[in-house]
């Protein structure tokens, strides 16, 4: 250990870099690794086929009346995936920023700040597992959403977390 760890072990981050990626700190002692608990390249995770049953529901009268899609959790399925390094499409925000997307502010979207994502180990595995819980929850589907009779919908879609019911919007 040296001189300055001796004296004050909270400098040893400071004087010998980041733990995680060995970096010096900014001045405000902050790196630019990971956080901790990030999956780094090659780790193996789970990605999950979710099922949501989708309405649409009245937010309230402002601005002469406003509308929101709830998505109700119907079914999740998890599937093996494998953390890539890069900025990959499988990331809609990296694909939009290799694109020259712009949000609708009129800013450019930049790569996500650290590049690795999660990448299905068996596609075939993920279209199997999609093509099943369409077929379960298909039926479900009645109506249009958008019309004023109202309706329901089911997507199928992967993420990277278990179906979530989302909470009601507020309006601001």
């Amino acid at each position: 250990m040296c001189k300055h760890c001796e004296d004050d072990p909270s400098l040893a981050e400071y004087y010998h870099g980041c733990s995680c990626c060995g970096r010096i700190p900014d001045d405000d002692g902050e790196c630019d690794c990971p956080p901790e608990g990030y999956i780094k390249p090659g780790q193996e995770a789970f990605l999950y086929v979710n099922a949501y049953e989708v309405t649409r529901h009245y937010g309230g009268p402002e601005e002469g009346g406003w509308y929101f899609n709830h998505h109700e959790p119907i079914a999740s399925i998890p599937i093996k995936a494998i953390s890539v390094a890069g900025h990959d499409d499988v990331c809609y925000t990296c694909g939009c920023a290799r694109r020259g997307d712009k949000y609708p502010t009129g800013e450019l979207y930049e790569e996500c700040r650290w590049g690795f994502h999660l990448k299905v180990v068996d596609e075939n595995q993920k279209d199997m597992f999609k093509d099943h819980l369409e077929s379960l929850f298909g039926d479900r589907r009645e109506g249009d959403i958008y019309s004023v009779l109202g309706g329901t919908d089911v997507i199928v879609c992967i993420e990277d977390h278990v179906g979530e019911r989302e909470p009601r919007p507020r309006y601001e």
